[in-house]
C-alpha cells in the first residue's frame, strides 16, 4: 500500500502492529519539524507521521524493521509526546539518526526496545534503538519515521513493553484461501460476471457486532490507508475476480485495519432448459409449444425460484408458457430467467423450440374376436394390446392409446383400459398413435368384431418314454396342424388366455397335468381370429416291466441252459406283443444256453414299446487245483488255487456262512479241517477236507502222566502212517527215531534220562515233503 502523509494534523492512529509500503516523500514546514528534533539534520526523506494512544500504562516501546536487509534501507524515527499539538510538538523525546550504510551494516532495525540506553542516537554504527518510554494510561505519542524510498520504502512496525495502546477492529468476514473476500451473485441477467455489489451487505458481516466500527471499501491500497475515494454502495465491478481493500475504523479511538478484499462474482446456480419438441400436427409449420415444460426443471425443489420465459438474454419482454414459434418450419432459440426472489440473483438460459414434421405413419386395423362355446354371444372382452402391435409395427418408440370417440381422443381424456369388452358388434374405436421421440402423434379406427367360428379338436398321444413314469412328456403342438394356409397359431393354456391373446405358451411343450390335459389353439389372419381350437394332449402307459437283470449260465449242470421271461403277470401276457433280439423270438419267454446280450422289446396296444435286457454270463462250480498247507510254522496258514469260469468265496468248517472272497486262510488252527468253496453266481459249493499239523514246544517227562512224552500231532493218519521222525542234541547227535503211531519220545537216551535242554527234531512225510524245528525237555 502507498500514500501520502505529510504532517501532525493527517496522522495514522494506529491500533497495533502494522506493515507500510510505499510511502509518498512529502515536505513538511519547519515550525512543523525542522527544529524540534535533537539528533540528525533534516534531508527532506519520505516521511509518515503515526499516532498512538495508551490505554494502561507500563514500559512502552517498538520496533521498525525494513523488509529489505541492503544496508539502504535505512530508518530514522523521532518520538513527540506526550499529548502535545500540532500546532507546538515541543522537542523529540527520543530521536534516532543512524546510517548503516556507512559500515554497510544488515542492522537496520531501530526502535525503542528493552536494555537499551540513550534517548537520542547519531552514529553510522547501523545501530538505532533507543531506551523504553515510561507511559501512563490516557497520553497519546506522535512517531515519526523517514525512509530511503523505492524500492526500499516497505517496514513494519512491531509494539513491545507491558503498556498497551488501542486494540484494531477485527474484521468477521470469513477468509476464501487465506484471503478476506466476498462472493457475489450476478443479479442483472447478463451473464457477463459483472453486476452492481451491495457493500453494505458485505461490510455488515465484516463488522459483525462490534461496537462504533465502520467498514468502507477502495480499489486502492493508499486510498485505504488515508481514507480517501471509499466505494459507493452498489460499485459495479469491472471483472471477477476483482481485488480490492477494506478499512475497519473504530469511530472513537480512530484506530483503524486494512486488508486487501477480493470481490468474487457468480452466477445462480440452476439446471440448463431442455429443448422442447413439438409436432406439426396441422401441417402448417407452426406448433404450440408449452414453454412450461421446463418450470420444474429449473426451479430444482427451490419455492424460491421463479422462472419465465424471454426472446433474447435480458429481454424484458416475457413470452406466454403456450407459446407459438415466430416463423413456419424454424427453429426457435427463447431464454429461461431464473430469478432466486431470495438472494435477488437471476440468470438467463437459452434452449431451442424443435418443430416435428413427421406424422406416425397409421392406417386402420381390424380386431377379430373368436366366440366359442355353446351359448354365442356379440360382446365379447378383447385385448387391444394386439391392434397396439399393428399400429406401432412392434416399435418401442410408439406408444397407443384408445378413445370410445373422437372427442376424447382429441382431449386425450376418458382412455380405455387395454382389455375392453365392446358394447355393439361391430364397433369402431379410436386410436392415438404417438412418437415418444419427437411427441408427434396421428389418430385412426380399430373395427372390433366377434366372429363366431367353428372350434376344432386334435389329439395327440405320446408314450411317456422319456425314462421316468409320471405321465409328463413334452408334445410340440405345431403336430396337430393347425398351422396352414398362411395362417399363425398361437397355443395358451386356457381358453381366456387364448381369447384375450394373453400369457402365450411355446408350441414345444411339457405338460403340467399328468396323463391327460386340454390346450387351446388361437388360428389368426394378420388380426383376424380364424378360431379357437383344442388340443387334447395324452401320455400313454408304458409296460411295467421288471428292470434289467444279469444271469448266470452254470456250464458244469447237466441241463446247461437259463430261461429268460419279461416279467409280466400271466393274465397279462395276451396284452402285448414281443420281439427278442438277437434271435427274433415273439415269445413271451426263451431259452438260452450260452452267454450274451438278449433284449426283449414289449409292446402295448397303444403302440408305445419298452424293452428289458438280459446279461448272461457262464460260470460253474469251482475245482481244487492245489492247497497249500504251511503247518509247521508258528502261525498255520492255508493257501487254496481253484480252476473255473466262476466268482469263488471260501469258508472253513462252516458250510452255511463265513465265507470270505480271499483264498487264504491265516492262523488255523492245527487238526482236520472241512474247506468249502462257493460260486456267488449260483453254480455250487465245493467240499473237500484238510489236515494241519502242528509240534509241541516242549514237554516234562517226569512220571506225572502230563507231557511225558513229545511227538508230532495230528500225523496219525493214513496218508502219513509213514512218516519218520528224528531227534537231536544240540550237537547233532542222533538221539532217537520214531513214528507217528508211536507214543513219543520220552526223554532217554540208552534209557538214562537227558538234562533239561533244547532239542531238534526232522520230520519226513510219506509225500516227500520235510521240516525242521526244536522243541523244550523240561525237569
Amino acid at each position: 500500500m502507498s500514500f501520502s502523509q505529510g504532517d501532525c494534523a493527517s496522522a495514522l492512529t494506529i491500533c497495533g502492529n502494522t506493515t507500510f509500503t510505499g510511502v509518498i516523500k512529502t515536505y513538511p514546514d519547519d515550525t512543523q519539524f525542522n527544529g524540534h528534533v535533537s539528533c540528525g539534520n533534516y534531508l527532506h526523506s519520505p516521511m509518515i507521521w503515526l499516532k498512538v494512544t495508551i490505554v494502561t500504562g507500563g514500559s512502552f516501546g517498538f520496533v521498525l524493521t525494513p523488509k529489505s536487509l541492503d544496508p539502504k534501507a535505512d530508518l530514522n524515527f523521532f518520538v513527540f509526546g506526550p499529548n502535545v499539538p500540532c500546532g507546538d510538538i515541543g522537542q523529540s523525546i527520543r530521536c534516532s539518526y543512524t546510517s548503516p550504510t556507512k559500515i554497510f551494516s544488515t542492522k537496520n532495525a531501530t526502535g525503542l526496545i528493552p536494555n537499551a540506553y540513550g534517548n537520542s542516537k547519531e552514529s553510522n554504527e547501523g545501530n538505532g534503538f533507543l531506551e523504553m518510554l515510561d507511559v501512563k494510561a490516557g497520553e497519546s505519542y506522535y512517531i515519526v519515521v523517514m525512509d530511503a524510498g523505492p524500492p526500499y520504502n516497505q517496514f513494519s512496525i512491531d509494539f513491545n513493553g507491558t503498556a498497551t495502546i488501542d486494540a484494531p477492529p477485527e474484521i468477521k468476514t470469513p477468509k476464501i484461501f487465506d484471503s478476506y473476500g466476498a462472493k457475489i451473485c450476478e443479479s442483472d441477467g447478463v451473464n457477463d460476471f459483472i453486476t452492481n455489489i451491495d457493500l453494505n451487505e458485505i461490510a455488515a458481516i465484516a463488522v459483525g457486532n462490534q461496537s462504533n466500527v465502520e467498514a468502507s471499501f477502495y480499489t486502492r491500497g493508499e486510498d485505504a490507508i488515508i481514507d480517501i475515494r471509499r466505494l459507493p454502495n452498489g460499485f459495479r465491478n469491472t471483472e471477477s475476480p476483482q481485488i480490492g481493500y477494506i478499512r475497519l475504523t473504530n469511530t472513537v479511538s480512530k484506530c483503524f485495519v486494512v486488508e486487501e478484499f477480493v470481490f468474487t462474482v457468480e452466477q445462480l446456480q440452476t439446471p440448463y432448459p431442455l429443448n422442447i419438441a413439438g409436432c406439426d400436427v396441422n401441417q402448417t409449420g407452426f406448433v404450440h409449444f408449452n414453454l412450461a415444460e421446463n418450470d420444474l426443471l429449473l426451479q430444482d425443489n427451490n419455492p424460491n425460484r421463479i422462472v419465465t420465459y424471454h426472446p433474447t438474454a435480458n429481454d424484458m419482454i416475457l413470452l406466454p408458457k403456450d407459446y407459438v414459434n415466430k416463423v413456419a418450419y424454424q427453429e426457435e432459440t427463447i431464454y429461461a430467467k431464473i430469478m432466486d426472489t431470495k438472494s435477488l440473483c437471476s440468470v438467463f438460459k437459452p434452449f431451442k423450440l424443435i418443430i416435428n414434421k413427421t406424422l406416425p405413419n397409421v392406417k386402420p386395423v381390424q380386431l377379430t374376436q373368436c366366440d366359442i362355446g355353446n351359448v354365442p354371444s356379440d360382446i365379447k372382452t378383447f385385448n387391444l394390446s394386439e391392434a397396439s402391435e399393428a399400429l406401432t409395427l412392434s416399435d418401442s418408440q410408439f406408444s397407443v392409446k384408445f378413445y370410445l370417440n373422437n372427442a376424447d381422443a382429441q382431449n386425450d381424456v376418458n382412455s380405455l383400459d387395454t382389455l375392453y369388452t365392446n358394447s355393439t358388434n361391430p364397433q369402431t374405436i379410436i386410436a392415438k398413435v404417438t412418437n415418444e421421440t419427437t411427441a408427434c402423434y396421428a389418430f385412426t379406427t380399430v373395427d372390433l368384431k366377434v366372429k363366431k367360428g367353428i372350434t376344432l379338436t386334435q389329439i395327440i398321444e405320446k408314450c411317456d418314454d422319456d425314462g421316468i413314469v409320471d405321465g409328463i412328456v413334452k408334445f410340440n403342438l405345431a403336430d396337430a396342424g393347425f398351422e396352414n394356409n398362411g395362417n399363425k397359431v398361437a397355443y395358451f393354456l386356457t381358453l381366456e388366455n387364448a381369447q384375450l391373446f394373453q400369457s402365450p405358451i411355446s408350441s414345444s411343450f411339457t405338460n403340467t397335468q399328468p396323463y391327460q390335459q386340454t390346450v387351446y389353439a388361437r388360428v389368426q389372419n394378420e388380426n383376424d381370429c380364424i378360431g379357437i381350437n383344442t388340443i387334447e394332449l395324452k401320455v400313454a402307459v408304458l409296460p411295467n416291466l421288471e428292470k434289467n437283470e444279469v444271469l448266470y449260465l452254470c456250464l458244469d449242470q447237466t441241463d446247461d441252459s437259463i430261461k429268460l421271461d419279461t416279467g409280466i403277470t400271466s393274465s397279462d401276457l395276451i396284452n402285448y406283443q414281443y420281439k427278442w433280439f438277437p434271435n427274433g423270438e415273439i415269445i413271451s419267454e426263451i431259452e438260452v444256453y450260452k452267454e450274451g446280450t438278449y433284449t426283449v422289446a414289449v409292446k402295448n396296444k397303444g403302440g408305445c414299446t419298452k424293452e428289458r435286457i438280459f446279461t448272461v454270463k457262464n460260470s460253474e462250480r469251482a475245482e481244487i487245483y492245489e492247497v497249500i498247507i504251511d503247518d509247521f510254522t508258528e502261525v498255520k496258514k492255508v493257501t487254496i488255487s481253484v480252476l473255473g469260469q466262476g466268482i469263488y468265496e471260501y469258508s472253513l468248517d462252516n458250510i452255511s456262512g463265513n465265507y470270505q472272497p480271499s483264498p487264504i486262510f491265516d492262523g488255523v488252527a492245527t487238526g482236520i479241517h472241512d474247506l468249502y468253496i462257493k460260486d456267488i453266481n449260483g453254480c455250487g459249493i465245493l467240499h473237500q477236507t484238510i489236515s494241519v499239523l502242528g509240534a509241541p514246544k516242549y514237554f516234562t517227562p517226569n512220571g506225572d502222566g502230563i507231557n511225558d512224552n513229545w511227538n508230532l500231532w495230528d500225523l496219525n493218519t493214513p496218508s502219513n502212517s509213514n512218516a519218520i521222525i528224528d531227534i537231536f542234541n544240540r550237537f547233532g547227535k542222533l538221539l532217537k527215531q520214531i513214528s507217528p503211531k508211536e507214543v513219543g519220545w520220552d526223554g532217554t537216551f540208552n534209557n538214562l534220562p537227558l538234562p533239561a535242554d533244547d532239542y531238534w527234531y526232522t520230520l519226513y512225510l510219506s509225500d516227500g515233503r520235510f521240516t525242521k524245528g526244536h522243541f523244550s525237555l523240561l525237569r
